[in-house]
């Protein structure tokens, strides 16, 4: 007995190797089954914990593509996601409201602008647009055809190219914190012929927030000459008077003797 007991320890010390490599692999292969589950675990944990900041990243990215209308899920809870997500929300909702207004006073604006345009294009007064440097913003019809201008295309320069005559006038109104309304009487002459114009250049704004000036000015050539025409007729009916007061005894006296 002792010496198959001897038989046997030997035997098993023989194999003890062969019994600690498969003891090893078998921990080994134990420890990445745990290792794999773990990693298993704490994705879809990482991945549930993180979705909702996932989402919020997606979200803000298309609004920042201009998509207005997007929300994120908002599951109720009173946590600091779902806090998050509400007042998130609460943004978007905002942001596309004013986004809405925007776009409503935008058309609101072009729609007014079109009718002043279509104003400025009927009205036989010239009108200019002056900005607080002197480059002309804006120029109708009437103004064009009154300067004898050939188009608009003098858009964009300085007044000085166009209506040199007017300097005073934007001096005196851009000099002066009195002065709103600046008016007066010009003559230009343009192919060899003089004009009378009556000016008006008013300041748009005040001197704090000043948004340029508008010049509206109007030919009184034939105006001033049928002033002149007048004034010369009742001279002449005047004369006229004057010289037959003396007539009138005279005729009398002579008929008489």
């Amino acid at each position: 007995e002792t010496s198959k007991a001897v038989e046997l320890y030997k035997n098993m010390e023989g194999r003890r190797f062969q019994i600690q490599v498969t003891f090893a692999l078998i921990f080994i292969v134990i420890a990445s089954l745990a290792l794999m589950v773990a990693i298993w675990v704490a994705l879809v944990f990482s991945g549930k914990l993180f979705q909702p900041i996932t989402q919020l990243i997606a979200a803000a990215e298309k609004i920042g593509h201009g998509d207005l209308n997007t929300r994120v899920p908002y599951l109720g809870g009173v946590d600091e996601i779902n806090i998050l997500n509400r007042t998130f929300n609460q943004m978007t909702e905002r942001l596309s409201l004013q986004q809405q207004e925007l776009i409503t006073k935008n058309i609101e604006v072009d729609e007014r602008r079109q009718f002043t345009e279509l104003v400025l294009q009927g009205v036989s007064a010239g009108v200019v647009g002056i900005s607080e440097d002197g480059t002309i913003n804006l120029i109708n019809q009437s103004a064009i055809h009154l300067l004898e201008l050939d188009s608009d295309q003098f858009l964009g320069s300085h007044f000085s190219k166009i209506f040199p005559e007017i300097r005073e006038f934007f001096e005196a109104i851009q000099s002066s914190s009195r002065y709103e309304t600046v008016k007066g009487q010009i003559e230009i002459e343009r192919r060899n012929v003089k004009r009378t114009f009556t000016t008006k250049m008013v300041r748009n704004g005040t001197t704090i927030n000043n948004h340029g000036y508008v010049l509206t000015f109007d030919d009184i050539s034939s105006l001033l000459m049928a002033q002149r025409k007048a004034a010369w007729a009742d001279v002449a009916r005047r004369i006229a008077h004057e010289v037959k007061n003396p007539l009138t005894p005279i005729q009398l006296s002579a008929e008489r003797l």
